[in-house]
């Protein structure tokens, strides 16, 4: 019974694990504000640190090559991009990364001078859980320097946003 109920849910959050709502892009309105606020001080914060700093392939699929034995020297567990307009880069985004289900903040991500976010922090949400053999998922949002804030809908299990983000497939815009 057990089994089957994990295997559903676990069904369930693939099916929604890259949101995408009507239209099955992130590039239409999301609902005005949040106050989401953190429950927890376990945060931890991104290595794409200041906006001054510039990284590279704006866009692209990061985890790709960053990701355990890829090209890159080092692994990421969440990376992606956000726009504010067109294909220039929002400079000054956050991301914040929730626990799934609730306000309990597990990392705060800022957006450097080429607008990709990254760290190579454990986030726990998206870890397998021991206990049920799954993910327990996450809950982001982007926030950008007007105050604007984006949801996805639904948990999500994998922190490559560019993943299903990328260049020209619902890429994440905020102002």
């Amino acid at each position: 019974m057990y089994k089957s109920l994990a295997l559903i849910s676990f069904c369930i959050a693939t099916l929604t694990a890259c949101g995408g709502g009507a239209s099955g892009s992130s590039d239409s309105s999301s609902s005005g504000s949040s106050s989401s606020t953190s429950s927890s001080s376990s945060s931890s914060s991104s290595s794409s640190g200041a906006s001054a700093q510039t990284s590279h392939n704006a866009g692209q699929h990061c985890l790709s090559c960053h990701t355990d034995g890829g090209s890159a020297p080092v692994a990421f567990t969440v990376a992606g991009t956000i726009y504010a307009t067109g294909t220039t880069p929002q400079t000054n985004g956050t991301v914040r990364i929730y626990a799934a289900g609730t306000n309990t903040l597990l990392a705060t991500l800022t957006t450097d001078a080429s607008g990709n976010f990254y760290t190579s922090e454990s986030i726990a949400g998206l870890e397998v859980n021991p206990a049920t053999g799954f993910k327990d998922g996450v809950d982001p949002e982007i926030e950008g320097p007007s105050g604007m804030i984006r949801t996805m809908p639904g948990i999500i299990t994998s922190g490559s946003c560019n993943g299903c983000h990328g260049n020209g497939n619902g890429v994440l815009r905020v102002n």
